[in-house]
């Protein structure tokens, strides 16, 4: 009993905690921890842009997420509405009804791109992930 209370305390405290860091791939909830990205460029000697949080996926892979987000839509009529909701600036369409869009803070990347892919207009919406090269 102690150690299930211990759990589900822990799991409310991450929650709160990290509660927007996951994304959404074809369908399934892809949850994500946070990487501190001091040790990560004392790590690799890479410069790490200050506007790029990293994160770890379940299976080990290091993403960055920066403010730019891509959306595919159903149609074309609904990209002025959510872009005017969610205060997105335009910055090129990529692709038949899918947009490279920018949001203000870097904190609101995963959790307006989370919000925006449960619109039924929307077939899928996640951050413009920067991800580890490499090579064989």
């Amino acid at each position: 009993m102690k150690i299930y209370l211990i759990l589900l305390i822990s799991s409310v405290f991450m929650s709160h905690l990290f509660g927007d860091a996951f994304y959404y791939n074809n369908g399934k909830k892809i949850d994500l921890s946070p990487m501190d990205t001091q040790s990560i460029s004392k790590r690799s000697g890479a410069r790490i842009p200050s506007a790029t949080k990293y994160y770890k996926t379940p299976n080990g892979t290091r993403i960055g997420v920066s403010k730019q987000l891509i959306i595919q839509f159903n149609d074309a009529d609904s990209v002025d509405r959510v872009m005017r909701d969610y205060k997105l600036v335009l910055m090129k369409k990529i692709y038949k009804n899918t947009y490279l869009f920018k949001v203000d803070a870097l904190s609101d990347a995963l959790k307006i791109s989370n919000q925006i892919y449960k619109l039924k207009s929307v077939k899928f919406a996640h951050p413009n992930f920067i991800r580890e090269v490499k090579i064989r």
